[in-house]
């Protein structure tokens, strides 16, 4: 249950970020931008559609966030206007397309001119859902358009895949999340587990990398208090993560 609780989260941390004040089109995968649904059809259906883009809002979230780390709050030499201007001029217009059979349980994603991604649900057992495979997002397109349906259950994660750097950063995202909430909402315990987890972590990363994965985690829990505000996100940290923190 603790490997299942770590890729739930995850998938809510990378999806509920603020740039769903103005879009609600899964798209990144850890290292990306999201996008913004402009249609939608035929949810639950054997046709089930939906469309968008990329807009000036969903890069600028990209680049608060900067996963790239070219901001200057990153390391980077950019200001986030900056950040923005070159992200834009680099994507150019970007249209989104999904289209999923739910009967079938079969979601086909369409990015610009990039090849189109399948996938089949459920996901086997050994279905790799780390931020490299670019799952995340194609599990929550499925939800959005199939909502009626629960093929898009997540297999657990098991323990061996920590030693794989792309886990090892979701990992540690997660563990600056759950430190910073443990500081400002005042739980009391702390999972072991995750803390020798996270320094197996820390080894096999290396401390710079490392440390960007962990403020970045750090940043997201910020982020939801402004959003939701302190009481909704502890509440939020205590019910997704039960086997990390609590009170």
């Amino acid at each position: 249950m603790f490997w299942t609780g770590i890729s739930a989260f995850l998938i809510w941390m990378l999806l509920s970020l603020p740039v769903y004040a103005s879009g609600d089109y899964p798209v990144a995968s850890c290292k990306s931008w999201n996008g913004t649904i402009t249609e939608k059809s035929g949810i639950n259906s054997r046709n089930a559609l939906i469309k968008g883009s990329v807009t000036k809002a969903d890069v600028q979230e990209y680049c608060e966030r900067d996963p790239g780390g070219m901001t200057k709050q990153y390391g980077g030499k950019l200001t986030v206007e900056q950040c923005v201007a070159k992200t834009q001029q680099e994507i150019g217009k970007v249209d989104l397309v999904t289209k999923a059979n739910c009967s079938t349980g079969t979601l086909v994603f369409q990015y610009g001119s990039r090849p189109p991604t399948s996938v089949r649900f459920p996901l086997g057992a050994d279905a790799n859902q780390s931020c490299a495979s670019g799952m995340p997002p194609l599990i929550e397109q499925f939800k959005i358009l199939c909502s009626n349906y629960s093929k898009a259950e997540t297999p657990p994660i098991s323990p061996e895949q920590t030693k794989s750097k792309d886990f090892c950063t979701d990992l540690l995202k997660i563990h600056g999340l759950a430190t910073r909430a443990q500081f400002d909402c005042g739980f009391t315990k702390y999972s072991n587990k995750m803390m020798s987890d996270a320094s197996e972590c820390m080894s096999i990363l290396g401390e710079n990398e490392a440390k960007r994965s962990i403020t970045w985690g750090m940043t997201q829990f910020d982020h939801f208090k402004t959003r939701d505000g302190q009481y909704a996100t502890c509440n939020r940290v205590l019910q997704d993560m039960p086997t990390i923190v609590a009170k």
